[in-house]
């Protein structure tokens, strides 16, 4: 159907046709806007395949927090045996040494029902069996009158009586002094005559003095002139003197009372020269 240029108008009044362009201009802005409005399709990206690998292992101590390196002490040696007390001042020169762990030195050994005095674990040792039992063993040599003794007494087993031990100086064919003590922290000097006990002091208690067994002891006598100066430890305890016996040998005891278990050693003894006062 054409359209003629002119218009008729509905009662007299001419109403405009629509031009040509129009509907040309519209399919225009429609497909433009069809085109601004089109989804892009993205064809995807094939992804690579993950391998499995295996994950390297940190040494554990790059894993740890660093720490500044300290400067290594060297321990100090572990002291071993028993260690020396220091001598008294007017103490000098050592003269003999014995560590009583053989018969060398000419020790007098004996074996009994009643006990055993010899060599054993390093050390001579007493064992007595019986009550009211006294075993001793001398050294066959004099000492100087005026001297140090000192040696270690270790108790292996005591009784419940009261037993004595320790050592035996200035001994002549008649007379002898004992420096006496107990399991119990109890020390005294005893003098004899041949084998009777003429007198002692009395006993006297003593907390330097390690007690019961098994126990190790130091102990020491400064023999000068007729006074005797008592050391345990190095320490002085007590003094005494007495002048019957100015001189003699050297050697050691053990006495039972009433038990019948007594076993004590004696170990390492020196004898020094003393200083002149």
């Amino acid at each position: 159907m054409k359209y003629a240029s002119s218009t008729e108008g509905v009662g007299g009044r001419g109403r405009r046709r629509p031009h040509a362009a129009v509907p040309a201009l519209a399919a225009m802005l429609a497909a433009g806007w069809l085109s601004a409005c089109s989804i892009e399709m993205i064809t995807p990206t094939a992804e690579p395949t993950l391998t499995d690998t295996a994950t390297p292992e940190l040494p554990l101590a790059l894993l740890l927090p660093t720490i500044d390196e300290q400067p290594t002490k060297t321990p100090s040696p572990t002291p071993t045996g028993t260690p020396v007390p220091e001598l008294p001042s007017d103490v000098g020169q050592r003269i003999f040494f014995d560590p009583l762990d053989d018969p060398q030195n000419g020790w007098r050994l004996s074996q009994s029902g009643a006990g055993t005095v010899g060599f054993s674990g390093g050390m001579l040792l007493f064992t007595v069996n019986t009550p009211f039992t006294l075993l001793t063993s001398e050294l066959p040599l004099e000492i100087p009158a005026d001297a140090y003794i000192d040696v270690t007494v270790k108790t292996l087993l005591c009784g419940e009586g009261v037993d004595t031990f320790g050592i035996i100086y200035r001994r002549t064919e008649e007379y002898s002094y004992r420096f006496a003590m107990t399991c119990r922290r109890q020390l005294r000097f005893e003098r004899f005559l041949e084998l009777d006990m003429q007198g002692a002091s009395d006993w006297g208690d003593t907390l330097g003095l390690l007690p019961g067994a098994p126990a190790e002891n130091r102990i020491g006598i400064l023999l000068r002139g007729n006074i005797f100066t008592f050391f345990v430890g190095g320490v002085e305890v007590f003094a005494g003197h007495d002048p019957m016996s100015p001189t003699g040998g050297l050697g050691f005891f053990a006495r039972t009372e009433k038990s019948e278990n007594l076993s004590v050693g004696f170990d390492d003894l020196s004898v020094y020269a003393l200083k002149e006062s």
